[in-house]
């Protein structure tokens, strides 16, 4: 027996929520597109970190802290990007 529509309802996000998690996914597979380049060790501390941090905030409802995560989480990426292109 299936549910009544209005309790399938509930469970979509909206499209706030749709796109905010749509850019916190493309952050992830940024880092571990990133992280290939990377030696194998590196690689694999660098994605347990970002598991580890993805993890940790994966509660966050409040879309002003999780705009101020992604920020942070960009300008880290930028700065191993760049750390790797002059290490090259």
């Amino acid at each position: 027996q299936r549910e009544p529509m209005s309790s399938r309802l509930k469970n979509i996000p909206s499209l706030k929520a749709f796109m905010m998690r749509k850019e916190v996914l493309g952050l992830y597979r940024d880092i571990v597109r990133m992280s290939k380049r990377l030696p194998e060790t590196d690689r694999d501390q660098t994605l347990e970190f970002a598991r580890s941090q993805f993890f940790s905030y994966k509660n966050v409802e409040d879309r002003h802290q999780i705009r101020y995560l992604l920020m942070e989480g960009r300008s880290q990426l930028e700065r191993y990007r760049t750390a790797l292109d002059q290490a090259m």
